[in-house]
Order: structure tokens, then C-alpha cells, then sequence
């Protein structure tokens, strides 16, 4: 049975953000002095990446974020065999809105400086959350 194209969507797009989130493991965990590829004013993943906020309790953001991505994918991949998993990815998406907008809101204000490739990781985070809210309200419609 072909995969749904907005259950696709959700896949790619989980894919798409575990490779930015891998990168930005990857790249904090070598670097003690944040060098970005990307350094003009106001735009650097420098300061988000040796920030006091890219660690919740010794846990760095960017794992958590390539976790959130894990789980997004294997969840897209479930909701799109069986629809009850449809909420799970649901209530999983809530939590990368709220994280997106309080990282979004430390980058503008107290750090100053926008990371463009927490920024990409966002706007995919942002995609999945779009997608399975509008599945899910279609689904609400079709059952009433």
C-alpha cells in the first residue's frame, strides 16, 4: 500500500531534520569556540551553540533536537500505517512549537544573533507540526 502524500511529507521532512540536527550535534560536540561556516552580523550558529541555553541540564539542545526527530520520523511512519498513531504525532509536534518558539525568542533576544541552521530545524519541525494538525482536523471532519 503506497504511504499518503502528507504522511510522506512528514517522513521527508523528519529526514530532512535529523540531518541538521546530526550536524548540529555533531558540530557543537567538536568545537569549544562555536566557529560558524555561516558568520555575518546577527547570523551565526555561534552563539546559540556555546550559549548557557544549548544545554538543559548538561544535555545538549541539539541532541535533543536530533531525538525530536527520531521520534517524529517513526511516528509519521506509523500514523501513516494505522491513524491512531495520528495523535501521538500530534501531542510529539506540540512539543516542537513550544520549543521552537522559546529557542526562536532566546536566539532574538538574549543572544542577538539568528542560527540559521537551528533556524532550518525549526521551520522543518514547524512543517511536521502543520502537517499533522491539518491530518488530524481532517480526520476530526471526516468522523463527524
Amino acid at each position: 500500500m503506497p504511504i499518503p502524500r502528507s504522511y510522506l511529507a512528514i517522513i521527508v521532512l523528519a529526514v530532512a531534520g535529523l540531518g541538521v540536527a546530526s550536524y548540529l550535534t555533531w558540530y557543537e560536540s567538536i568545537t569549544q569556540v562555536g566557529v560558524c561556516p555561516i558568520n555575518v552580523p546577527y547570523i551565526s550558529c555561534s552563539a546559540a551553540l556555546t550559549s548557557q541555553y544549548s544545554r538543559i541540564d548538561g544535555i545538549s539542545v541539539a541532541s535533543l533536537g536530533l531525538a525530536w526527530f527520531v521520534g517524529a520520523l517513526l511516528l509519521g511512519v506509523l500514523a501513516a500505517e494505522n491513524r491512531a498513531y495520528l495523535k501521538l504525532l500530534l501531542a510529539w509536534s506540540a512539543v516542537a512549537v513550544a520549543g521552537t518558539v522559546a529557542l526562536f525568542l532566546i536566539e532574538v533576544f538574549l543572544l542577538g544573533e539568528i542560527c540559521p541552521f537551528c533556524t532550518s530545524a525549526h521551520v522543518l519541525g514547524l512543517g511536521i507540526a502543520a502537517i499533522a494538525s491539518k491530518l488530524w482536523l481532517n480526520q476530526r471532519v471526516s468522523k463527524s
